[in-house]
């Protein structure tokens, strides 16, 4: 028979069975707050759509105005707006509708 030092057998890092199984399962736990989310998950839209921002009106704009740089702005929640990140598609395009201050400005909003 092997003879094992007892100072082996008793190292500080060293688990009970059930405290490996809890240790297995805090692990476990830990993969799935960490797992990619899958790209349709709705909560994640959500919380995009109230961390960015979307195109607003800087001034009450009329219709048939040319949009520049100086007419818009970026305000958050950015539900169903532009992106900020894309503002450049708006810039030169003519409104279709008169658009107050503060209103999101929509691609459906230019011609």
């Amino acid at each position: 028979m092997l003879a094992i030092p007892l100072s082996v057998l008793q190292k500080q890092g060293a688990l009970e069975p059930e405290e490996f199984a809890q240790m297995v399962r805090e692990i476990r736990e830990l993969e799935a707050a960490l797992a990619a989310r899958p790209d349709d998950d709705e909560r994640i839209d959500h919380s995009r759509g109230w961390a960015l921002q979307a195109v607003v009106s800087s001034r009450p704009l009329e219709r048939g105005h040319a949009l520049a740089a100086t007419d818009i702005a970026f305000k958050r929640p950015g539900f169903g707006g532009v992106p900020a990140a894309e503002a450049d598609r708006l810039l030169g395009r003519r409104l279709c509708r008169d658009v107050d201050a503060d209103e999101q400005i929509r691609l459906e909003d230019v011609e």
